[in-house]
């Protein structure tokens, strides 16, 4: 995947503008793909729950997933152990890969000697950021420098602190009340998409916590490029459906956003 440097010195339009002053190249399996581009990519976030469920019915969950409208996948199973994000990886790639849906690797799962044929980016939070420049993971990054990095942020401040290292994507969380996070993290609340939206126009930026088919269309309004969520999709008995319908949300929430520009 490659990305058009498309440099631009007027005012940006964070709706439907597509420039992005940063982008590097991307794996080259993908086509050639600007900021608009990438910003749909990210339209649907899919998180795997870590359930450590079997490999293969994961990759089904996914697949169906993916025909619902799911537009990337990261896997986030941070207490399999490396033979195990192995046999995650190569079920996945071939799901992935076939409709052309990025496959990105929690950093927490990362390992060396790990094939990069089998991921197209990698998910960086604080506790690999901090470290990463002086370890393993940070030289392994820098010889793939091609692999998308998004990043997540649990604050504005922190996402401005780390997009001009060359972060085309982030996470932000979370913004609703979500059990994952309960003691540990507050609610932003929608106020920080605002924010957000404002101070980092240029960047591709993700919703995420307490997101649901009753408020993905909120962030989208306020500038969210797209959602991302574990349970809306993996604790659902009919998990394409419940991906379609918060694809058109979402779509739906975007168009009309544009159209208000």
């Amino acid at each position: 995947m490659l990305f058009v440097d498309n440099r631009d010195n007027g005012q940006i339009s964070f709706a439907c503008q597509t420039s992005f002053h940063f982008l590097r190249s991307m794996p080259l399996r993908f086509q050639p793909m600007d900021v608009s581009k990438l910003r749909n990519q990210f339209r649907l976030y899919l998180i795997t729950d870590g359930q450590l469920r079997p490999a293969r019915e994961m990759a089904s969950v996914v697949e169906k997933a993916i025909r619902g409208g799911v537009t990337a996948i990261q896997l986030r199973e941070k207490q399999a152990q490396r033979e195990q994000i192995l046999r995650y990886l190569e079920a996945l790639r071939p799901v992935c890969e076939k409709q052309g849906v990025p496959l990105i690797l929690n950093a927490a799962s990362w390992f060396p000697g790990i094939p990069t044929d089998l991921l197209d980016g990698v998910h960086l939070q604080s506790s690999s950021w901090s470290w990463q420049r002086q370890t393993l993971l940070g030289q392994w990054l820098d010889k793939n420098a091609g692999l998308l990095r998004i990043y997540s942020a649990h604050s504005v401040a922190e996402a401005e602190k780390v997009v001009p290292s060359g972060i085309p994507a982030i996470t932000l969380s979370p913004i609703y009340p979500t059990p994952s996070k309960e003691g540990i993290l507050s609610p932003l609340g929608v106020r920080a998409v605002d924010e957000a939206r404002r101070k980092l126009p240029q960047t591709v930026l993700v919703a995420l916590g307490g997101i649901n088919a009753s408020n993905a269309a909120e962030v989208i309004s306020r500038g969210a490029d797209g959602i991302a969520l574990i349970r809306a999709i993996f604790d659902v008995p009919d998990v394409e459906s419940a991906a379609r319908s918060l694809r058109e949300i979402v779509e739906k929430a975007v168009a009309t956003r544009c159209s208000l520009a």
